[in-house]
């Protein structure tokens, strides 16, 4: 009976003293008491990680703040905390590597804590988001409406599946918005439908028909070039040259444009096949007859038609000159 008394007094005399303890070195960080010196934060950027301490207890108290990024430390500053309430500010130097969102926390560890771990149990935190300009247009990627820069918007790329960070999601080299598979690397172009053509079968299975798929294939066109001649036909300086004229050892080589060339004048056409121009002994006058716009067989055959009776008409005109000389000679000689 008596032991269970001294056990009794021995605690109450111990109780109090562990809790005058812990209250004589008891700190806190006020509400806000966390603050970065930059906004927005970039990844890669260098900012100033502030922090206010206050002493609540009843003793100067001193010690060292752990700062922890995502459960990281990234750096430690010392501190003193005085009793009369002031408060003290430590910063500590920060650069994130990795952009999103990051969880900051601050933990006080007093020198009291040496000899009573329960003491470090002050802490604090904040989240701040790190951000970055993924295509490095100058508009960091919270406000950027194409973040990768591939001609779709976040939005539109979120609808079809790629990645609005990439601005080739499949990685083929063919950026998304030109990629008709983005998300296929195997192909990236718009393939040719096969369409199904029906055909009529005979025999046996008349009235039946047979689906038969062929592709479709792209129309083409193919260009043939025909080495060609310029011919240079020049007209008498004397008297015009007629269509007629105009001659050349192959039929490749046409005067359908030309009527009758005018004295010194020279004209230029193309022939398929290599010429030469055959220039007639024997010049006629223009006919009047001779259309422009006549079809080549046509003047041809009219030409030669014209020849012909003008060369009837010469000799008539010969004959009947003849017979009136003859004529004319025999009244004489009967006068005589």
């Amino acid at each position: 009976m008596k032991l269970r008394h001294w056990a009794f007094a021995l605690a109450m005399i111990l109780l109090p003293l562990a809790a005058n303890a812990t209250g004589d070195y008891e700190l806190t960080i006020p509400e806000g008491g966390i603050r970065v010196d930059a906004n927005p934060v970039m990844i890669n950027q260098t900012v100033k990680f502030y922090v206010t301490i206050k002493n609540i207890g009843h003793l100067d108290n001193e010690g060292i703040a752990v700062f922890i990024d995502n459960g990281t430390n990234f750096g430690m500053k010392s501190f003193s905390a005085k009793v009369d309430g002031s408060l003290e500010e430590i910063w500590s130097a920060w650069t994130p590597k990795v952009a999103g969102s990051h969880v900051v926390k601050v933990k006080l560890v007093p020198d009291a804590s040496m000899n009573d771990p329960a003491l470090a149990n002050y802490s604090s935190q904040i989240t701040i988001y790190v951000d970055q300009d993924t295509d490095g247009d100058g508009i960091r990627d919270q406000l950027d409406p194409d973040i990768d820069n591939d001609g779709l918007t976040n939005e539109e790329e979120r609808a079809i599946g790629t990645d609005p960070y990439k601005a080739d999601t499949d990685g083929d080299g063919v950026n998304d918005k030109n990629d008709y598979y983005p998300l296929d690397p195997s192909r990236w172009k718009k393939e040719i439908p096969v369409v199904a053509q029906t055909q009529q079968t005979s025999g046996n299975n008349q009235g039946s028909q047979t689906q038969t798929a062929q592709p479709v294939a792209k129309a083409t066109t193919k260009t043939t070039q025909t080495p060609t001649t310029k011919i240079t036909v020049t007209a008498p300086p004397d008297e015009p040259l007629s269509t007629s004229q105009i001659q050349t050892t192959t039929a490749a080589a046409t005067s359908s444009d030309l009527t009758t060339i005018e004295p010194t004048s020279t004209v230029e056409f193309i022939a398929s096949t290599s010429t030469e121009t055959v220039t007639s002994t024997e010049s006629l006058p223009a006919s009047p007859f001779d259309k422009e716009n006549m079809g080549d067989k046509t003047k041809n055959n009219f030409w030669n038609l014209n020849t012909l009776l003008w060369g009837v008409a010469i000799i008539c005109g010969l004959v009947a000159g003849i017979f009136t000389w003859l004529a004319v000679k025999k009244k004489r000689t009967d006068r005589s």
